[in-house]
């Protein structure tokens, strides 16, 4: 698989999470979210890793407008890799067509996926 169809089955699946919820409503911009924290987070500890093995500090803080527009740059190419056209929609609908097992497997790579960033993000904080 490539990394593009990875990508989208990772959208696939928050977006089938978001589905299942209760609130149904908006469950693409619920996806791209998820997507783009995971993003945030996986950078956050990419700076994390640098800030201890250089012992320089490359975090300027939260409010700093380098941060704030990485955040905003990588959300925009999130939303044109993914939601502009609706350039989603023909994986989901394959993805759909998947055999059961073969969209379990999928699930827990996704979930071990996720828990990996936020593990790989607890320990980058305490180097």
């Amino acid at each position: 698989m490539s990394f593009k169809r990875m990508c989208y089955y990772l959208f696939y699946k928050f977006y089938s999470l978001s589905e299942a919820a209760p609130s149904r409503w908006w469950s693409d911009i619920k996806a791209l979210l998820a997507i783009t924290i995971l993003q945030i987070l996986l950078l956050l500890s990419f700076i994390a890793y640098y800030n201890a093995f250089t012992k320089q500090n490359l975090f300027a803080g939260p409010t700093h407008p380098v941060e704030i527009a990485s955040i905003v740059c990588l959300a925009a190419v999130n939303y044109l890799f993914f939601l502009s056209n609706d350039k989603w929609k023909p994986y989901a609908a394959e993805f759909d067509q998947w055999p059961k097992g073969k969209n379990r497997i999928g699930s827990v790579v996704v979930l071990l996926l996720t828990v990996l960033v936020f593990v790989n993000l607890l320990f980058s904080f305490t180097l």
